[in-house]
């Protein structure tokens, strides 16, 4: 078992690793250059390497301009920034605050006695439980393939877990804008986002989120937050973090937009949601390999506060036919199970990267209110790995589609685009169906049943 922090690096402090939970540290009262030794009971080493292989690269093979140790957390235990002589390992030993947003009721609620930003005592049990949970790598989309489908005979144990979810009334959403974004591209987005709340013909997109999402509770009895409001958007047009992002540069992308001169976006812990949108020439680590889209939520020490937050990327240059399909040919390995190809539908805003994006941020918009902190609502006996409420219906669009036979029965409007509710401003969208936790199935409001 590798220690946490090793001679190379800048940091002197070794892992704490909720040592109440997962082992003592030997001679801990002597922090000196070689790394000390940890004594860590064999049944938990699984979820210690799980939480060093978070980091892409491996604790041992850091720069030391990123080196990171672990510490306690609200929920888990999380990378933090190392210092050296007071100063972060990003260079900024003293920057300036951002604007933190109030608000009287919390997006997270929960009768559990945590704030953001400290731990209390826990029983060491719950501590494995939340360690497991971020052993797991962040909550994703996956790319689409028929063997994702739920047969509709399925039984699913779709659980809640006592964690939070998004129920302040409005939840502000916080746009981060990330590349060069053609302002057509743009409206489409926030023509969804406004929908998500506001009235539109009969089946809407507000009918979508107030039939499924909305219907989840925490154990307050708060349901699902029915009221979303675009409260700030930053543009990053200088792409201020490459072209080729790794996930846990996403955090960094929201800290460097609520740190911005001179408009930086509000931290908004109490009701926000920050969503990063990334242009078509932007890498993601494992975006059209393993991932369309993921959510997760912040870590206080680098962004500042702990908030919930999903990255979208758009597909139209790099992988349509999985991240944007139906509106894109996935290939011959998707077939329906009979030899055919899958039908490749006309996007209804006549943007495959776009249009795409729609059906992923949707996906991971039901999953983020639901599940926000990844120990709410999921199908599945173990965090490492829940399965969420767009999870289990990736791929149905409409009645018979699942099982890896169509995406079903969509609205075709007169120039022949698909979609299957109606938006705001006349849009149509075409948008997954999900978990219904009354009906035990996937549903949509264009369903017939």
């Amino acid at each position: 078992m590798p220690p946490c922090v090793s001679s190379a690096m800048l940091c002197r402090y070794p892992c704490k690793l909720c040592h109440a939970l997962l082992g003592t540290i030997s001679d801990s009262s002597q922090y000196n250059n070689n790394a000390p030794s940890f004594n860590w009971p064999e049944s938990n080493q699984n979820v210690i390497l799980q939480l060093l292989r978070y980091s892409t690269a491996g604790v041992q093979q850091f720069d030391p301009g990123e080196s990171f140790y672990l510490h306690e957390s609200p929920v888990i235990c999380r990378w933090y920034p190392c210092l050296k002589n007071g100063v972060r390992s990003d260079g900024d030993s003293n920057p300036p605050k951002p604007q933190l947003a109030h608000s009287s009721q919390s997006s997270l609620r929960s009768t559990h006695p945590t704030k953001m930003g400290r731990l209390l005592p826990v029983q060491p049990f719950l501590l494995l439980l939340l360690l497991a949970a971020a052993a797991a790598v962040v909550r994703s989309a996956p790319v689409y393939g028929p063997d994702y489908l739920v047969d509709g005979n399925q039984l699913v144990d779709m659980q809640y877990h006592m964690g939070p979810v998004l129920s302040a009334s409005p939840t502000n959403l916080y746009l981060i804008w990330y590349g060069r974004w053609d302002p057509a591209a743009q409206s489409v987005l926030r023509d969804f986002l406004a929908s998500l709340s506001a009235a539109a013909p009969s089946p809407s997109v507000a009918d979508w989120w107030a039939r499924t999402p909305r219907l989840y509770t925490d154990q307050t009895g708060a349901n699902v937050t029915g009221a979303f409001v675009v409260a700030g958007e930053h543009s990053d047009a200088g792409y201020s973090h490459g072209t080729s992002l790794r996930r846990a540069d996403v955090q960094s992308v929201i800290r460097s937009a609520v740190y911005a001169y001179p408009d930086p976006l509000p931290l908004d812990p109490y009701g926000g949601a920050y969503l990063v949108l990334t242009s078509p020439d932007v890498a993601m680590d494992e975006f059209c390999r393993a991932v369309c889209g993921f959510h997760y939520f912040t870590f206080a020490s680098v962004v500042g506060v702990t908030v919930p937050y999903a990255w979208v990327g758009n597909s139209a240059a790099q992988c349509p036919g999985k991240c944007a399909f139906p509106f894109a040919a996935a290939g011959n390995e998707y077939g329906n199970g009979n030899g055919q190809r899958q039908e490749v539908l006309r996007p209804p805003n006549g943007d495959v990267g776009v249009d795409g994006m729609v059906i992923v941020l949707g996906h991971e918009l039901a999953e983020m209110a639901t599940n926000p902190l990844v120990n709410a609502w999921y199908a599945g006996d173990t965090p490492t790995a829940p399965t969420e409420i767009a999870d289990l219906c990736l791929g149905v669009y409409g009645d018979g589609g699942g099982a890896g036979v169509l995406v079903g029965n969509v609205s075709r409007a007169p120039d022949g685009t698909a979609y299957n509710v109606h938006g705001v401003n006349g849009r149509r969208f075409l948008l997954q169906w999900l978990w219904n936790p009354v009906r035990g199935a996937c549903y949509g409001p264009n369903s017939t049943n």
